[in-house]
């Protein structure tokens, strides 16, 4: 026997008619429960009570939809939808029923799982920057590995040998031409080293050269790399950017595009 019938669930009830077919049918529509608009692509199943899936479908982008049950008897009715809360109710459908519902869905949140951010700015910091500037193949980049290769006993030994950096004398260390150096440690900079040695002026004003200084405030067992570039237009933007001239002495500022960079990076800013 065929029968047509409107069944009232939890879910909903609905007037629409049903169009005679062979076996059980489920005719319905989902929509949100607050603005009665379709939701579109939303999942149905028909579960049968040994757990077993005895109908599927998605419906369409009005959230009609059709299922065509492989048994009769009571069933869960099961709907899913990106962006709304799961819905389960019980159905039962007879032997060559055909019946109509209408599923209304809460929204909910997505609980997405955490996202890591790491944000590149001006100066990419430590390791993440050092790796990434070693590859465009500018500059000469000395690992914690090829630095203690070295055998160094305080910093500056590390830039012994250097391609482009030359040893003046002790711990007093310019570029290829005569340029001056500059040293960067971690992110902050380093008293500059002009030219060669620098001046009585300076020595009087108690400036040390770069690389004096250097293994005043670095130990060399902290040192986790370092960058070496010839001139300013070597230089990455993003460590240009970071190299401030209102960190330099008045004297030295117009010195500066004619000097080489050493960045050395320790523990801390790795």
């Amino acid at each position: 026997m065929r029968r047509y019938m409107t069944v009232v669930l939890p879910l909903a009830l609905s007037a629409a008619g049903a169009v005679p077919t062979a076996g059980q049918r489920v005719f319905g529509r989902v929509i949100e429960e607050r603005s009665e608009r379709g939701v579109g692509l939303a999942r149905i199943r028909l579960i049968a009570a040994d757990s077993s899936v005895s109908a599927a479908t998605t419906a369409d982008s009005a959230g009609f939809f059709v299922l065509d049950s492989a048994s009769p008897g009571s069933q869960v009715l099961r709907v899913d939808a990106l962006g709304y809360a799961s819905r389960s109710d019980s159905v039962t459908i007879a032997a060559g029923e055909v019946i109509n519902v209408v599923v209304r869905l809460a929204p909910e949140g997505i609980r997405l799982a955490p996202l890591e951010v790491r944000a590149r700015g001006g100066l990419e910091r430590g390791r993440f920057g050092f790796e990434r500037r070693s590859a465009l193949g500018r500059g000469v980049f000395l690992t914690a590995d090829s630095i203690a290769a070295r055998d160094p006993r305080v910093a500056t030994d590390a830039l012994r040998g250097v391609p482009g950096v030359i040893n003046i004398n002790d711990n007093v260390f310019s570029m290829t031409g005569g340029k001056c150096l500059v040293i960067y440690v971690d992110h902050r900079l380093s008293p500059v080293q002009v030219g060669r040695r620098p001046s009585p002026r300076q020595v009087m004003a108690g400036s040390l050269a770069g690389s004096d200084a250097l293994n005043l405030i670095t130990d060399v067992g902290r040192i986790r790399g370092i960058e070496v570039y010839r001139d300013l237009a070597e230089v990455p933007r993003e460590l240009r950017t970071a190299m401030r001239m209102e960190d330099l002495a008045p004297v030295n500022r117009p010195l500066f595009e004619a000097c080489g960079l050493a960045w050395v990076w320790t523990d801390i800013g790795w």
